[in-house]
């Protein structure tokens, strides 16, 4: 009767049953009964709402209905029944519940039952995807659903410091990665090239180092995405790089850098590209406590990204007082990166809340005596699973963003590649092992991308990774997925 696909959600189900009976979709004697409500599901009805009745035919009733679409349609649609057993959170955390149960009957009665908000959340855009659309009625393929991630982090990495992005353009991704079951919004705010999120605290650092006025996220920008971000059940996680990556710091005299040349005609182009802190210099440390303190109590998901990245340890051999400090507290460049962690973290801690830090895999290599609860985001994309190994060894846990670099484009379609990278193919890992690989984040970086293009570049190409990682690891065949997609 209907092409296999249509109906079909993205990304599939642990448990998917279809059923011998299609429900009519009419408002002619709909209701939705829930026995909770907060302005999560409360925003999530009215979207749906308009998403799955948006087009409806003026069908003029229950016989009318069956009339026009025949003895295909068994019943119409009429009880919607929404049952979440815990009162909502103010925000989605780590390790929330997103299961959910979606049950329909053949007399019309549709149940969805979760622990929580976030999962009723999860079962609406499931529900929503079973809409199959007619020339004169709508109809809900009949399915059974038992659903939950595979893994509890499914994030997406947006730059914002190589290219700004508009507010509206960040929500109108976060809305689709909520439709492709999504749940962290990784905002790689700052960088090198601009420092866009406006302190309260230190406005300068913005001020000098934005590209202009007009590009940069004041605190009300921030508090609209975050709010925005939590009525879809997407956590916002800010990464502020260090010790490196922090030209744009240093623009307006601040914050202090480490001269990296070797000599004075490398001085201006070297502190414009190789933005590294100088770790002798107390005062910065004191900044980074300030702007912490800003970014965590504005912020509020339990995780804060520290960076770690790329750090051109010459910068720390050359000039200035950084060999004297190396002398002093004999320490090698290497040993200095342990250093400048522990006054950050020092700088910051019990300032305002605890925080689980995230760094990404490189300041593994470099950092001793890190906190154990610390997690680990790999990039590195050849050996990775040696860092992945390494790392869980150690008793971390891990973020994989190896395979999904959309940045990069491909010739040939690439989402194939995207689908079938699995974060626990660990071939020589233990069980524990794998149970500490938490999830994944497809990763767009800013050098190509800007409001004009960054949605064609993520989507649906992301949406591969979205299946990956929450579907069952059975859910591997890219030729069936295809005509989903």
């Amino acid at each position: 009767m209907f092409s296999r696909t249509y109906g079909m959600p993205w990304p599939m189900p642990q448990k998917f049953e279809l059923l011998d009976f299609n429900l009519t979709l009419t408002k002619c004697d709909f209701h939705i009964i829930s026995n909770y409500a907060c302005d999560i599901l409360t925003h999530a009805l009215e979207y749906y709402d308009s998403v799955v009745f948006g087009r409806e035919k003026k069908q003029g009733g229950l016989h009318t209905c069956r009339a026009v679409f025949g003895s295909a349609i068994e019943s119409a649609l009429l009880t919607f029944e929404i049952v979440v057993d815990t009162p909502c959170p103010m925000y989605p955390r780590v390790n929330m519940s997103e299961h959910y149960d979606l049950i329909m009957r053949r007399n019309g009665s549709i149940v969805l039952r979760a622990p929580e908000v976030w999962g009723a959340l999860r079962g609406l855009e499931t529900f929503s995807q079973l809409v199959i659309r007619g020339e004169t009625v709508d109809v809900v393929r009949g399915a059974n659903v038992k659903d939950y991630p595979r893994f509890s982090h499914r994030g997406i990495l947006l730059d914002t410091a190589r290219h700004f992005l508009s507010v509206e353009i960040i929500k109108q991704n976060i809305e689709i990665m909520s439709q492709n079951k999504f749940n962290v919004f990784h905002w790689h705010i700052v960088d090198d090239q601009s420092f866009p999120f406006e302190s309260e605290a230190l406005p300068s650092l913005s001020a000098y180092g934005a590209y202009s006025s007009a590009h940069v996220y004041h605190p009300w920008d921030v508090a609209e995405i975050i709010e925005y971000a939590r009525l879809w059940g997407v956590r916002v996680v800010p990464e502020f790089d260090s010790p490196g990556h922090m030209a744009s710091w240093g623009l307006g005299k601040l914050l202090l850098l480490s001269d990296c040349a070797f000599n004075e005609q490398q001085h201006y182009e070297q502190l414009k590209t190789l933005g590294v802190i100088d770790p002798t210099k107390e005062e910065n440390y004191k900044i980074l406590g300030k702007i912490f303190e800003e970014v965590l109590t504005r912020f509020k998901d339990n995780y804060l990204h520290l960076g770690g990245d790329e750090i051109p340890q010459f910068c720390w051999r050359n000039r200035n007082k950084v060999p004297q400090l190396r002398k002093a507290e004999k320490l090698d460049a290497m040993s200095l990166i342990t250093f400048h962690f522990k006054n950050l973290l020092g700088s910051i801690k019990s300032k305002v809340r605890d925080f689980t830090p995230v760094y990404w895999h490189d300041a593994f290599q470099y950092v001793v005596n890190l906190t154990s609860k610390a997690v680990f985001q790999v990039w590195k994309l050849n050996d990775f699973w040696y860092d992945v190994d390494v790392i869980t060894r150690s008793g971390h846990a891990v973020i994989l963003s190896s395979c999904w670099y959309l940045n990069f484009i491909s010739y040939k379609p690439d989402w194939r590649r995207f689908y079938t990278c699995d974060p626990r193919a660990l071939s020589s890992g233990t069980r524990q092992q794998r149970k500490l690989i938490i999830g994944g984040e497809v990763c767009l970086w800013g050098e190509y991308v800007d409001d004009t293009n960054v949605l064609q570049f993520l989507w649906p190409r992301a949406a591969a990774a979205g299946e990956r990682l929450w579907s069952s690891v059975l859910q591997s065949n890219a030729d069936a997925a295809l005509p989903r997609l």
